[in-house]
């Protein structure tokens, strides 16, 4: 996909990182598509570990115990590495 700007909504362009004059600019909905999944996935993991744990005897620990426990691990990692790709963007400039 190439990400020109003549075909694509501002929502497209972000998916690519730019926008229409070029710069890459944040837009609110990154950040939402950044952790819709990830947090989709900890709730999924949090619902077969704490049934594993329970079916097994090996600790009596509720889903949303862990829910909590991976939601804040992963949006944390995804908070790091969304800070570090849009900082360390090589099209903006260098601040003087």
């Amino acid at each position: 996909m190439n990400c020109d700007g003549n075909l694509y909504s501002e929502k497209r362009l972000s998916l690519c990182g730019r926008t229409k004059n070029g710069t890459g600019k944040l837009v609110p909905w990154d950040l939402i598509e950044r952790l819709l999944v990830p947090v989709i996935c900890c709730h999924a993991a949090a619902i077969l570990i704490s049934g594993a744990l329970n079916l097994l005897r090996i600790s009596q620990v509720s889903a949303f115990v862990l829910f909590i426990l991976f939601t804040i691990l992963t949006v944390s990692v995804v908070l790091i590495y969304h800070s570090l790709q849009y900082s360390l963007d090589p099209l903006q400039p260098i601040p003087d």
